[in-house]
């Protein structure tokens, strides 16, 4: 996927990969994507989402955004390049990007909802 036709002054960059997961109840489905592959659950909050085609670098700006905890519990956050409370991290690679759903006390959970995650190049 590339950015052709797209320049001028004050571009950002444009959506290479995209796509809606939920990741509710342990059982994480992609609903819809562009540009990725397979998603693996690594576990507790910690999933990788493979790129359909690998990609020139790692410099690319990846965001996520989740949906929802559950009612009456702590608010949930999607991160990328996981970092949760047992230390590990995986930064973005040319094949993969990596996300976690956290609660608000930065504990990695399973939540009951959306993530939506979109990968951009400038």
């Amino acid at each position: 996927i590339t950015n052709s036709g797209i320049s001028g002054t004050g571009v950002v960059g444009a959506t290479f990969a995209e796509a809606r997961i939920d990741v509710g109840s342990g059982s994480p489905v992609v609903l819809r994507s562009s540009g990725f592959g397979s998603l693996t659950d690594n576990g507790t909050g910690d999933f990788t989402l493979a790129f359909s085609a690998t990609q020139a670098d790692a410099n690319y700006c990846a965001l996520a955004t989740a949906g929802y905890y559950q009612a009456g519990a702590s608010a949930a956050f999607a991160g990328i390049a996981r970092n949760g409370s047992n230390g590990n991290e995986r930064a973005n690679t040319t094949s993969a990007v990596n996300f976690t759903t956290l609660n608000s006390s930065g504990d990695a959970v399973d939540i009951g909802g959306y993530v939506y995650v979109a990968c951009l190049r400038g």
